[in-house]
């Protein structure tokens, strides 16, 4: 009789189990959506680029196929990410370089690329999570691009998939790329001069006006400064095409005055300092790249957000500026 009560509740006990099992690997599935993909055995598994049908005829028509179907040939397994990650890393590659030359089809293609990776597997969207963050957001890649990042930020700061730390740090993300954009109105500050006298950006007059945030001690800077020196930058500056507002952001200010005391600053140049350190205390500009320059109009919006020399000596050609 007891031996009976005992296989009745481990029968119970098994029961219970079994359940409990289907529960678990029904929600999993159910929550993922997962879809599994045949496991590639070479480099040539992995990925495959769309076939472009003979009606795409412009360059617009087929580069907006290609964008539309770009992630289709590519195979999601893990393996494709674990065995030919370098086979995975230039397929993003090759795709943020094609998106950067047609934006105007990129927010679609992004979302098409999301919706596949929320519906595979996890390992294959954390890898191309961190190298989104990697190429687009980190000033040092030569692909840094914000426009092309926030769509990814503004996903990966709803999804289910990420952690709240991770989580966390994509709000913040968002938070600094969504400032300054270009057709928005740069944030104003109050900067002060060698005198101690203090001014407002917005009281900056001129058709242009050229943020230039540097530190006399950053190397980058002062390449960028022998530029402005030469006649192309130097001739705007001098006859008020473009305004310049030269910028020292940090707390280390016996660094400015040195270079005051040196003549490191040419005479028409706005020379000014953050007091206190306010815009990198309240992350009003993007600081991680120095020098970091906006290009703004008269009424103070921004035409071009942290960018290159080349970029601006390419839009002033294109005003007839230069």
């Amino acid at each position: 009789m007891i031996v009976k009560c005992r296989m009745m509740r481990m029968n119970d006990i098994i029961r219970y189990i079994t359940v409990f099992i289907f529960f678990v690997f029904n929600s999993f599935f159910s929550w993922g959506q997962v879809i599994e993909q045949p496991i590639p055995n070479n480099p040539e598994e992995v990925y495959s680029l769309p076939l472009v049908p003979n009606r795409c005829q412009t360059v617009q028509a087929r580069a907006e196929y290609v964008l539309s179907h770009y992630w289709d040939g590519y195979n999601f397994s893990p393996i494709s990410v674990q065995k030919f990650q370098s086979v995975s890393e230039q397929c993003l590659v090759n795709y943020l370089d094609l998106l950067s030359h047609f934006p105007d089809f990129a927010k679609q293609s992004i979302l098409n690329f999301l919706a596949k990776l929320r519906s595979h597997n996890l390992v294959v969207y954390r890898f191309y999570m961190n190298l989104l963050e990697s190429y687009l957001y980190d000033p040092s890649s030569p692909m840094h691009n914000e426009s092309l990042y926030i769509p990814f930020l503004q996903d990966f700061t709803k999804d289910s998939k990420v952690t709240k730390l991770e989580k966390q740090r994509y709000v913040f993300q968002l938070e600094v790329a969504m400032r300054n954009q270009p057709g928005c109105k740069a944030t104003n500050f109050i900067y002060t001069l060698m005198d101690g006298t203090q001014h407002a950006l917005y009281d900056l007059k001129g058709k242009y006006t050229l943020l230039y945030i540097n530190n006399p001690d950053c190397k980058n800077c002062q390449n960028v400064k022998r530029i402005f020196m030469q006649k192309a930058f130097s001739s705007l500056f001098k006859n008020g095409k473009v305004t310049l507002l030269s910028l020292f952001p940090d707390p280390e200010l016996d660094i400015w005055e040195k270079a005051l005391k040196n003549n490191y600053f040419p005479n028409y140049w706005i020379v000014a300092y953050d007091q206190e350190s306010y815009i990198s205390e309240n992350n009003l500009y993007d600081l991680r790249r120095m020098p970091t320059m906006y290009l703004l109009d008269k009424n103070k919006k921004v035409i071009l957000k942290d960018a290159s020399i080349s970029e601006i000596e390419s839009y002033l050609r294109l005003k007839s500026i230069i």
